[in-house]
């Protein structure tokens, strides 16, 4: 893809941190990214995947914190 997609654990959130912008961004995707709108998905399938992506992140500092 190009650009290329973003680390999903590392780094800062272009369009916000909250789930709010979270599940805004998998909802209307970001143009001129390679991030595309997922509004075809059930609300609830959105959510499920900021939980995950959210969980993905919370591992990540936590494996972080251990070292």
């Amino acid at each position: 893809l190009n650009p290329k997609p973003r680390n999903m654990v590392e780094g800062k959130w272009t369009q916000g941190s909250g789930v709010i912008a979270h599940f805004n961004v998998v909802t209307n995707g970001i143009p001129g990214t390679s991030m595309a709108a997922f509004k075809h998905l059930k609300v609830g399938d959105r959510w499920a995947i900021v939980a995950y992506l959210r969980s993905m992140q919370k591992k990540a500092a936590e494996t972080e914190a251990a070292k």
